[in-house]
């Protein structure tokens, strides 16, 4: 055998679903001349490796993604196998790692309640009506519908990347994080997944797949975990492990799932109609013929053995039933790709031909376009959405079939896409389609909710140099070479886009004892009339923010006191009753900190009483009043603090933040007069 590396990269741009190969040669001279003269498998099909990244951009999966992936699978519109896209909003990443969200604000369309901690981000998850964004330190933020996984405030400690978080995985309503040690946190519907804590505990976790409410986890081991939903698969307690021949991948409808072992054989649970009972194929799915891989609608599964034949299961409406077309797929031609949409399958063969099943208004009717599937033009790829295909053809024009209103029918574009340009990509919304070309032009047909024909129109003509074609379920953006972005599609749902031209400024605060120590480690919430966020000191005691130029902003912070640290002595009790009968302290002074922090009962004013009240303190006998932080603006005007005023304001208010701005905060410890605590810090 031979080993080989494969050094990846990313880039600035958030792409579609992509798939790499690397096609093996059987020597130099071979892969120089880049023929056709590849290594064999044994049963004499080309030997390849697959690379995938598992991922989709922002419309509804997730943008650029590091550590480990699950494999892209052919299954039901909106679900890549582990993860359901945004239908409702695109969140796509900028190249300095900052977000450009749009779409329906409820939904995700709207980050300004965490726009501030949208920096650095590396990746961005998605469910049906939730982001979640990884950031470049491993921490987690999301934003979208509460109820849903928008709000992960619960869990927030779990997610602040003390340990890194590698991936993220969703059913339509939860999330589940899967962190560098291999344990998992999960939020958002309970029903759906998103309360499992006892997954916190695990170390072993490798994989996490999904539908729509439930999750199926592999481990090192190959073992399967399940939770969510018992009917749609979440509890799994009757799947027998045989460390002998481990789960290798999982497999899902909308409610079943279908695991495969290293010895190529099956197990199935979860909806028995929809896929979760596969009695009726047992004895195809027992691993004498491999199962290599299964796709699925989204009620039937469609498992491709390794001689090249097809067996189906599930709802028979949804594409179980695949006997009109049995002779087709019994493996006399090889299947070599199975698709799928959310009703019906289609068979990619060896020869270039393609084999359709499923609800024929939905796609398991090929047969008004027969003639062009046949394989006297090749077939190379095959695209879907919900209810139709898109076949391209190796001289790069298409074949579509399906229900016609939702792009199954693209005799509008047919001209547009005649093969005199190379297609690129191909995007689809649950309803419509648009197609890049080698020269940066797009096509789109389909339906387009609210959106008009000649607004499309006008931005195809207009928009010749596109580089990056997304959709979700209603809306498609396209990025051009200078990453200036476009949409269209329904307004209400990310086809409306508008540019941010808000100027982002970045807010400083530095976080200082009396005597100008760092405090470290101290609770600080910046707070605009958009949303506040809490951050925490470093060592040098500074924290910053990047906030929106015009925002009014209002900074405090808090730090926990106990009196084990012992700053708070007799001294501090003779400096306070010095100070209440108008003397200076021992140290000489009389400073407006000092009297803060000597009015021990917080009374405004300082008298014998403060003073007898820190004395007990200080020896550990009870009193009404305890020591605590409070943190006022360094450059505050404090001219009329004296023995008989010491009213205060704790933070610092900016009514218009225009520029990059630094601000200051005191920590005044009440009852530690003289500032021992100072003393106290390394």
């Amino acid at each position: 055998s031979k080993t080989f590396t494969v050094d990846t990269y990313s880039d600035s741009n958030v792409d579609g679903t992509q798939a790499f190969y690397v096609a093996i040669y059987q020597d130099q001279s071979d892969a120089q001349a880049v023929n056709n003269n590849y290594e064999k498998q044994t049963d004499d099909e080309p030997a390849y490796v697959t690379l995938l990244d598992g991922t989709s951009s922002g419309g509804g999966f997730s943008g650029e993604n590091s550590g480990s992936q699950v494999n892209a699978v052919n299954t039901f519109y909106g679900h890549d196998g582990s993860q359901f896209q945004n239908a409702y909003a695109f969140a796509t990443i900028k190249s300095d790692g900052s977000l450009d969200v749009w779409g329906n604000s409820s939904n995700g369309g709207d980050e300004a309640a965490v726009k501030s901690k949208l920096t650095d981000v590396s990746s961005v998850f998605s469910n049906h009506k939730a982001f979640a964004a990884v950031k470049s330190d491993g921490s987690v933020v999301t934003w979208g519908d509460q109820d849903t996984g928008g709000n992960s405030s619960s869990i927030s400690e779990k997610l602040d990347g003390s340990i890194d978080v590698a991936s993220i995985s969703s059913t339509k309503s939860a999330f589940a994080a899967l962190r560098e040690d291999g344990s998992v946190v999960t939020w958002g519907s309970p029903g759906a997944g998103g309360n499992n804590s006892a997954l916190e505990q695990r170390t072993d976790i490798n994989t996490i797949y999904s539908n729509t409410n439930a999750f199926a986890a592999l481990s090192n081991s190959g073992e399967i975990i399940t939770w969510g939903q018992e009917n749609f698969g979440g509890q799994s307690s009757d799947i027998s492990f045989d460390a002998a021949k481990p789960f290798t991948q999982v497999y899902s409808t909308s409610s079943a799932f279908a695991a495969l072992r290293d010895d190529g054989s099956v197990v199935t649970w979860g909806n028995k109609n929809d896929g979760g009972n596969s009695a009726s194929v047992t004895s195809k799915l027992d691993g004498r013929t491999d199962v290599s891989s299964i796709s699925a609608t989204t009620s039937a599964f469609a498992a491709l053995l390794q001689d090249g034949s097809v067996v189906t299961w599930g709802n028979f409406v949804s594409g179980a039933n695949s006997s009109a077309v049995a002779d087709k797929l019994d493996g006399t031609i090889k299947v070599t790709k199975i698709f799928s949409n959310d009703f019906a399958f289609t068979a990619l063969r060896a020869d270039g031909s393609v084999v359709t099943w499923g609800s024929s208004a939905l796609g398991g009717d090929s047969s008004a376009v027969a003639a062009n599937l046949t394989g006297s033009n090749n077939v190379t790829d095959i695209y879907s959405n919900s209810t139709s295909f898109v076949a391209i053809h190796e001289d790069s024009t298409i074949t579509t079939w399906g229900f016609s209103q939702y792009g199954g029918d693209s005799s509008s574009v047919t001209s547009q896409i005649d093969g005199t340009k190379t297609i690129k990509t191909v995007a689809a919304s649950q309803k419509a389609y648009s197609v890049l070309l080698e020269d940066g032009t797009f096509v789109s047909w389909g339906d387009f909710g609210d959106d008009t024909s000649s607004r499309i129109e006008k931005l195809i003509t207009d928009n010749t140099d596109i580089t990056t074609l997304s959709a979700n379920s209603s809306a498609f953006y396209a990025l051009d070479n200078e990453a200036n972005t476009i949409a269209w599609g329904s307004t209400q749902y990310g086809g409306s886009y508008s540019e941010d031209t808000a100027t982002t400024v970045t807010l400083s605060s530095a976080i200082v004892t009396g005597s100008s120590k760092a405090l470290s480690d101290v609770n600080i919430a910046i707070s605009t009339d958009a949303a506040s966020n809490t951050y925490t000191s470093a060592s040098n005691g500074n924290v910053s923010a990047s906030l929106t130029s015009g925002d009014t902003v209002t900074v405090t912070a808090n730090l926990d006191y106990s009196n084990t640290s012992k700053a708070v002595t007799s001294q501090d009790a003779l400096d306070a009753l010095k100070l209440s009968v108008g003397l200076t302290t021992s140290a000489g002074t009389k400073t407006a900190f000092e009297y803060l922090a000597a009015d021990f009962n917080q009374d405004g004013k300082v008298s014998s009483q403060d003073a007898l009240s820190i004395l007990k303190y200080s020896v550990g006998l009870t009193t009404p009043e305890q020591a605590k932080w409070v943190f006022v603006d360094t450059n505050g005007d404090y001219s009329e603090i004296n023995k008989s005023n010491t009213s205060y304001t704790e933070g610092v208010s900016i009514a218009d933040l225009s520029a990059d701005t630094t601000v200051s905060l005191t920590g005044i410890l009440i009852g530690d007069v003289n500032d021992s605590y100072s003393g106290l810090i390394a």
